[in-house]
């Protein structure tokens, strides 16, 4: 077993993706707290296995006072990095202490973003549909996959009271533009959600062009 500290100083959360070409790319959360201070979602890569990373550039940035730090990320089936980032706002400034601060204030919209070269650059666009009819808010966590019709990603969603978490399949049909169409895989009390992939049967509703998928869930 090798360690290495790929990237210093930050939270991260890292997302990470195998690339095409075989390059590892990371999207994380750029500082180091629990989402409290403002930032963006930068993306690192290596492409010697992981041992050595350098930024590549930053798929969402963080608007002031708020920031960008959930994340879902995977590949298009033409090979463009995904990764779709929620955040809150506002956030405190990087360097702040404040342990009375509530960051949970306001949700901010999934945003999807995409590069074409390796996530170097990046095109954004707020094309994420709320999943359910009492939804205030979704976040996405975990891994973007390609099934038979299309790609799917995990998300979670909640009611603007902060009563229920529902956590999602949502899809999308034109390779990771627009993302709505959800699948319930827990309701009620359930968040974060990483997916699993196994053979010959269905999980969550959603067929997959090599088996399936488990999902498993987090309990809020």
């Amino acid at each position: 077993m090798e360690r290495y500290i790929a990237i210093d100083n930050v939270c991260a959360w890292p997302n990470l993706t195998a690339m095409p070409d075989g390059t590892l790319a990371v999207a994380i959360y750029n500082q180091p707290v629990h989402g409290h201070w403002h930032g963006d979602v930068e993306v690192w890569a290596s492409t010697d296995d992981g041992r050595l990373w350098q930024k590549r550039g930053t798929a969402a940035v963080g608007e002031p006072p708020g920031n960008r730090m959930d994340v879902s990320a995977g590949c298009a089936s033409n090979g463009d990095l995904i990764v779709i980032s929620s955040g809150f706002s506002p956030a405190l400034a990087p360097g702040t202490c404040d342990p009375d601060f509530d960051f949970r204030s306001k949700f901010l919209d999934a945003r999807v973003c995409r590069s074409a070269d390796g996530g170097r650059t990046w095109e954004q666009a707020d094309t994420v549909a709320l999943p359910g009819e009492d939804d205030a808010w979704c976040i996405p966590f975990g891994d973007i996959a390609e099934g038979p019709h299309g790609l799917v990603s995990p998300f979670y969603s909640g009611t603007a009271d902060g009563s229920r978490n529902t956590a999602w399949f949502l899809r999308s049909e034109d390779d990771g533009r627009t993302w709505g169409d959800g699948s319930i895989i827990a309701a009620d009390d359930f968040n974060e959600t990483e997916i699993l992939h196994g053979h010959g049967a269905l999980a969550g509703g959603v067929p997959y062009a090599h088996g399936c998928a488990y999902a498993a869930v987090r309990l809020r």
